[in-house]
Order: structure tokens, then sequence, then C-alpha cells
């Protein structure tokens, strides 16, 4: 297969290195333009619900040449080589350590450069032409030179239809659990609104802090739930779990579907702190880090822990855990703030009919989950084999239909 030389095969590139708001003669403000940043691109996608904005005033002073749909963003530093596609031709700007890539039409499709990216070969040049010791990165000059394996045309818009198909379904299911999540919490706030009985949670509940583990014991065979398992709408990350062997004691474990929430925060923005999380585990059980809390209900108080995931994911809670944050640079939620803090408990029949739909979209967004899973596994394996010439397209069109 021939490659193609980056430089050479892109219509537009662009790179705004060193460019800032405030450098332009502005500064972020809460509503506008969202500014895509290397920090918002994870697992391939661009999380711009977490995007800063500017206004259309500065989109013009910024933005020279606008992005369009499926527009190649590629993270220059910290971490190199990460990539999305720009998801429509909405006004967004590119911010410090993203270039924004453009194929050439009828010479580099720019999906399939989104995927050829993401091959080991090419992020192996990209981390041969980096610089850097404490963060690498590549500047443009040696972005350019990058070869990238390419077959005709035809072919690439093909290969990239593939695995796109497979992409596309699993962001249909990523909308709908989000939006499941959304409209759980929307049910709680109209659910507890009236409560005249608040209970603190030392009546309902005992919380107890993970394992202190050894950095010997990972990559182990046991599932350890940790920060990274943490997300700011609700949802378990299960891709971010880590797995370790060692020594622990009961409290230490935590079963499927049993609830969590982080009591440390590593960032500035403190946007972990005191979340809540339900453990989505493949396993029966799991154990959890000291970073983590478990929520384990009373007797007789079981089938209120939906109701308490709620209230923990209410802002309440959330401006709580803030106030109550300790530490500087690493912020702690003391178990004390967990344990007085009081839960509006209305009358059992209203808590448990909420629960019963809660349980009902939880239950269908795990089962989303899960084939999002299979989805994605099936994408990772068809992509090398596509991009190399060992699966032929019409093999992997029909392994995409039989797992869509």
């Amino acid at each position: 297969m021939p490659d193609l030389i980056l430089g050479e095969s892109l219509e537009v590139l662009i790179d705004h290195r060193g460019k800032t708001p405030r450098k332009l003669g502005g500064d972020f403000v809460r509503q506008g333009v969202p500014v895509a940043s290397a920090l918002l691109v994870k697992d391939g996608r661009l999380a711009l619900g977490e995007a800063r904005c500017v206004t259309e005033e500065m989109y013009g002073r910024w933005m020279s040449v606008s992005l369009k749909r499926h527009d190649v963003l590629l993270t220059s530093e910290a971490p190199l080589g990460r990539v999305a596609l720009v998801p429509d031709d909405s006004p967004l700007v590119l911010g410090q350590r993203l270039f924004g890539l453009r194929g050439k039409a009828g010479v580099l499709d720019s999906r399939f450069l989104f995927y050829a990216l993401q091959t080991d070969a090419v992020q192996s040049e990209l981390r041969g032409r980096a610089t850097g010791t404490t963060v690498a990165g590549i500047r443009q000059s040696e972005l350019v030179r990058v070869r990238i394996p390419a077959p005709s045309y035809p072919e690439q818009v093909a290969i990239a239809a593939v695995l796109g198909a497979l992409d596309e379904k699993i962001a249909v299911n990523d909308r709908i659990v989000e939006n499941s999540y959304e409209l759980v919490q929307a049910q709680w706030t109209k659910s507890a609104l009236g409560a005249r009985n608040f209970v603190p949670v030392s009546q309902l509940a005992e919380v107890n802090k993970g394992l202190s583990y050894k950095g010997s014991g990972l990559g182990g065979s046991v599932p350890l739930v940790n920060l990274g398992n943490f997300s700011t709408d609700g949802r378990f990350k299960g891709s971010a779990l880590k797995y370790y062997d060692g020594e622990s004691k009961d409290r230490h474990w935590v079963s499927r579907g049993g609830l969590l929430m982080a009591n440390t925060d590593l960032t500035q923005r403190r946007e972990i702190l005191g979340q809540p999380a339900l453990a989505m585990t493949d396993a029966e059980r799991a154990l959890f880090t000291h970073h983590v809390f478990a929520i384990r209900p009373h007797a007789g108080v079981e089938g209120d822990l939906l109701w308490l995931y709620g209230a923990f994911r209410d802002p309440l809670f959330r401006e709580r855990a803030i106030t109550y944050a300790t530490g500087t640079t690493v912020v702690a939620l003391p178990r004390d703030a967990v344990l007085t803090y009081e839960v509006p408990w209305p009358g059992q029949k209203i808590r448990r009919d909420w629960s019963d739909k809660a349980q009902a979209l939880i239950d269908d967004t795990a089962a989303r989950s899960g084939e999002n899973r299979t989805l994605s596994h099936l994408r990772d394996a068809l992509l090398p084999g596509l991009m190399s010439g060992g699966i032929r397209v019409r093999d992997a069109e029909s392994a995409v239909e039989d797992a869509t």
C-alpha cells in the first residue's frame, strides 16, 4: 500500500499555537462559540459539553479559516496523538495544542485520515517525530512529513464508511444514555420537591473508604474502581477500570450496581469531588480505592439506594462537597460531610415509584453501554486489518451488518 505525505495531501492545516483570547484582546465568556481544546479530545470524540466559549466577534478574529464537518482534530502534545472529528458545520474555535486537518478531495479522505492516525504505525511515527522530554509534542514542520499508508481514494471512502457506521451507532447509544441519566435526575428533582422530611445520611447508610493499594499490585486480575471511573453526569466510566492483585478487606469491595462516590479530586475545577456513580462492572464484585467511598444503605433502606444516588447528584450536595473540600493541589471530601448531609425524604411510595422508573432507565443504559463495548472491540479489531489491506471492505461490511 503506498504512502501519502501528510503535508502534500491536505487542503487545510490549521495551527493556532500560542493564540489565546487575551492575546486577541478579549477573554472567555459563559456562552457563545465553543473553543475546542486538547483536553476535550477524549476516546476519539470532542467533548464540547465541557468547552469554554468566546463571542462571535472573537470567533471571527480567531478563525480566519473555519472548521467543517469531518475535519480532523489532532492533539499536538499532552498527550500527543489523540484525534476527534468535527461533528458538524457549526462555528467552532480551534484552541491551542490542536491541529485542524482537512484532506484534499480525491487524494486523502478526512474520515479515513481520522482512522489512519489511530493506527500503531502512524502513532509510532508521530512519537518518533516529537520533541521534548517532560512533555512530548510535535511541531507543524514535522507533522507535515508524517506518512499515511493509504489505498485509492474510493477505497479510503469505503473504509471510513465501514468504521464510521460503528462509531455512529456508538454515538447514538451514547446520546441515549446521556439523555437517560438527565431524565433520571430530572425525575428525582421533581419527586423530591415538597419533601417535608430530611434525614441525615448517617441514619440511612454507612460510608466506607476504599483500599490504599500498592502500585506493585497493579496489572492484576481483579477490577479496581478509581477516580477515572467517575464523570460529571453520573455515569460510570467502565473503560477506566484498573486491575489489581493484593491484600484487601471485605469493606474494600463493592457489588455490581453498588453506590460509590469520589472523595478526592486532582483537578483545579473540583468537578469530580463528591460525584456519585453506580458500579456498572462486568464482574460481580470489584475493589475500590481509598479515593472512593462506598455508600451502603442500612437494613430496611436497601430499596432506596437509587434515591441516595439521586440525592448525591443534586446541585445542593455538589455545592456542599466543594464547600467542605480540604487541601489545595489534591482536595479531599471528609466522610462527615457526607454522613451529616440531610437527604430529602418524601413518603416511601414516592421514593419507590421513582426508583422503579429510574432502574428501568439505568438497566437500558447498561445494555447500551455493553453494546458499545462490543462495537468498540469490533471497530478496534477491524481497524488495523482494513488499513493494511489484510481485511477486505466487503468482509468488514458483513461483520458490521451482523453487529448492528
